[in-house]
């Protein structure tokens, strides 16, 4: 018998080829397999043995060591290369990633589709695609914390009870991300502002303290005079202008003689 560990068994659920409509043959688009030796493994035998640990799985059935579940199986049966396989299944970044929500699927496609080609009625297990970024919730900044706990409320209020049902502990870890509080965003600015100090935030003191000396300049300003934004030519012209005017029209008020 082989342990086969899985991390953080809350973090996965359990799906049947329906529960997927959108995954078709991953190698339909150039019509050729991306694996090579795709048509040499043993999917029949796979399958089957896949479909186990998801029942065990999902039923509790595993010991548990250092907060990871241990499930037991014979491989002896299978080729090195089955063995592989089935063991990838539950690595970490390996595992086949998606939600019964997602419509695609990180990593896992051919796994899956041909598992339940050999096995339609298989019952294979899926790694959460959106908890693999829950170790890091408390580094999340509100945006990208809202969307994370909103994924997780559309996840319950859409997933078929069918599923739901066989994955108690992942719809409890579902119903914690829904509930997150998240962070005020003005308030996450303002820290964020407090550790960057050449940082200006709209709203804040400094800038109203900015806007209030622009205003007071804005109101301490000599108008200019228009002759000030001609060029000196154009003054010069202007000048020459006014004494021809003179000249010509010495009764304008400039030439008038005082009483």
């Amino acid at each position: 018998m082989e342990a086969i560990r899985v991390s953080h068994p809350e973090r996965w659920w359990f799906a049947r080829a329906e529960d997927l409509p959108w995954l078709v043959n991953p190698d339909g688009w150039n019509e050729r397999p991306r694996w090579a030796d795709r048509d040499t493994r043993h999917w029949a035998e796979i399958a089957p043995i896949v479909d186990g640990l998801a029942r065990a799985l999902s039923a509790g059935a595993y010991d548990v060591e250092g907060g990871n579940a241990v499930l037991r199986v014979e491989l002896s049966t299978l080729e090195e290369t089955d063995r592989k396989i089935v063991r990838s299944w539950f690595q970490p970044w390996q595992a086949p990633s998606a939600d019964p929500w997602s419509t695609t699927m990180s990593d896992g496609r051919h796994r899956c589709w041909n598992s339940w080609h050999a096995q339609p009625s298989a019952l294979l297990p899926l790694s959460s695609a959106l908890f693999e970024h829950t170790d890091h919730v408390h580094e999340m900044p509100a945006e990208t914390l809202r969307y994370y706990r909103d994924d997780a409320a559309t996840g319950l209020a859409t997933m078929p009870q069918e599923v739901a049902d066989l994955a108690p502990l992942y719809v409890a870890e579902l119903r914690r991300a829904a509930s997150l509080e998240v962070p005020d965003d003005t308030r996450e600015e303002e820290t964020r502002a407090a550790s960057s100090p050449g940082r200006v935030l709209p709203n804040s003191p400094a800038v109203e303290s900015l806007a209030k000396r622009i205003a007071d300049l804005l109101a301490r300003r000599t108008v200019v005079d228009a002759d000030d934004l001609r060029s000196p030519r154009d003054r010069d012209r202007a000048a020459t202008n006014h004494q021809r005017h003179q000249r010509e029209d010495p009764s304008g008020p400039a030439g008038r003689e005082r009483p």
